[in-house]
C-alpha cells in the first residue's frame, strides 16, 4: 500500500445524488414528500421505488453532488486510495457512471456482498456513508466513520460524527 490510506465512499446518498432525482420521479406519480427512507437504508420492498429505479435511465441520468465530485478528485489526485462502495448489483454500469462523470476512484466495491470484511482488509482511513447503521457498525470497529447527513438520517445524527458537506473534512 502506498502513503496514505484508503478513503471509502457510499456511492449512493454520498457521491451520486439519487435522492433529488427519485423525489422528482416520485413527485411525478403525484407522491410528494414519499418516505422511502427504509426502502433505501434497509431494502425494505417499495413497489413505488422499485419502479422508479428499475430504469436504466433513472441511473444513468443522475448527477454527482458537487463537493463529493471535487473532494474525490482531489483525494485521488493527492494520491490517497479512493474505494467507491456501491448497493447494486450492476458493478459494471457504477464504473461506467463514475468515469462519465470523471470521478477518480481506484476500485468500486460491492455494499452487498460481505462488505465488513472488505473494509477489514483495506484498513481505511475514512468512510463516508449516509447509513447511520452502518457508520456506527464501523465506528464501534474503531474506523473513522462519519455521517452524511439527509433528510432520512436526521433522527441518528447526534450519535455520531456527521458533515453536511465532503467539503468539511479536514485535508490532509
Amino acid at each position: 500500500m502506498g502513503k496514505y490510506k484508503p478513503y471509502v465512499f457510499r456511492l449512493n446518498g454520498v457521491v451520486r445524488d439519487f435522492v433529488k432525482d427519485l423525489n422528482i420521479e416520485l413527485e411525478k406519480k403525484e407522491l410528494q414528500d414519499y418516505d422511502y427512507s427504509e426502502w433505501h437504508l434497509y431494502n425494505k420492498p417499495d413497489a413505488n421505488c422499485y419502479d422508479v429505479t428499475s430504469k436504466n435511465i433513472f441511473w444513468k441520468n443522475l448527477k454527482p453532488f458537487d463537493d463529493a465530485w471535487y473532494q474525490i478528485n482531489h483525494y485521488f489526485n493527492q494520491c490517497i486510495p479512493i474505494y467507491i462502495a456501491s448497493d447494486r448489483n450492476d458493478i459494471e454500469k457504477d464504473m461506467d457512471w463514475l468515469d462519465s462523470w470523471r470521478i477518480q476512484y481506484d476500485k468500486v466495491i460491492p455494499l452487498h456482498i460481505d462488505f465488513s470484511s472488505a473494509i477489514e482488509k483495506l484498513n481505511p482511513e475514512l468512510i463516508i456513508d449516509d447509513d447511520p447503521e452502518r457508520v456506527k457498525y464501523f465506528i464501534s470497529k474503531g474506523y473513522n466513520a462519519i455521517l452524511r447527513r439527509a433528510w432520512y438520517n436526521r433522527d441518528q445524527r447526534e450519535k455520531m460524527p456527521n458533515i453536511g458537506s465532503l467539503l468539511e473534512i479536514k485535508d490532509k
